[in-house]
């Protein structure tokens, strides 16, 4: 069976960047995986709270499993690094102090799971955001050093590359919300037309109570209706050529969004 992992630093973060996708991947029989780094304990609490602060990473992680529930996704893990809350001056801080303990955490999961397709943050975090910056760089280290036999040998499995690695892009026209993400360093390499489960990705969002209110907030939005764009994009960081079972070309509209 195809497979393919989606390593995000937080709960809701794969579902935002390509909760569709994964909903059509679901549908075409893709075994899928969500590692989240992070349980996203610095996060927000809701408005009203949903919890008390110190609840909010096993409430998120609820919220998660019941997303990829209604998204078709089989697995969802978590590393457990901690995710800090902002600093006092309101900047946000990576929850990892140490590099490559986080590639190596990687590095196992892609041995044990041997995934076809890994699917990360972009090289800028999206819009810079600590974690998502210190994911993207371990997620990449980690990919090309899991093949070979002399990194991390100490952790006793078999090396193994997946054959695709793809990073979050930006579908979203200029202006609008998630024109943030668009990131010139990595330009959409493809985009796939979400509209058939666009109604499946809203509902795996409102799975996220604890996060709904900040998200509409930056959004500047007043509901979810029509939060979301109608098509998500993804750049091929290796290879440089499209493999011909490429899992997600295979769902690509024709013309890519620059």
């Amino acid at each position: 069976m195809p497979s393919l992992l989606c390593v995000s630093a937080h709960p809701d973060d794969g579902i935002i960047c390509m909760g569709g996708t994964l909903a059509l991947l679901a549908r075409r029989g893709v075994h899928l995986t969500i590692v989240c780094t992070t349980r996203g304990e610095g996060g927000e609490v809701g408005n009203p709270p949903v919890c008390r602060p110190e609840e909010l990473g096993a409430v998120r992680v609820q919220e998660e499993h019941c997303s990829a529930k209604v998204l078709g996704v089989q697995q969802v893990l978590f590393l457990d690094y901690v995710d800090p809350r902002p600093a006092p001056d309101g900047s946000l801080l990576p929850a990892v102090a140490d590099p490559q303990d986080f590639e190596r955490q990687i590095v196992r999961l892609l041995r044990r799971l041997r995934p076809d397709v890994v699917v990360t943050h972009g090289s800028t975090g999206e819009y810079g955001h600590p974690q998502h910056l210190a994911t993207n760089r371990a997620v990449t280290a980690a990919f090309f050093s899991a093949g070979d036999p002399a990194r991390f040998a100490d952790l006793g499995l078999a090396p193994y590359r997946p054959r695709l690695l793809y990073y979050f892009a930006a579908a979203a026209p200029p202006g609008g919300y998630f024109s943030i993400f668009r990131n010139p360093n990595d330009p959409p390499t493809l985009t796939v037309d979400i509209v058939p489960v666009l109604d499946l990705k809203h509902r795996a969002f409102a799975c996220h109570a604890s996060q709904i209110a900040t998200t509409l907030k930056d959004a500047r939005l007043p509901s979810m209706e029509g939060m979301f764009p109608p098509s998500e994009a993804f750049h091929r960081r290796y290879p440089a050529e499209q493999l011909p079972d490429d899992l997600l070309a295979a769902l690509a509209t024709p013309s890519p969004v620059g």
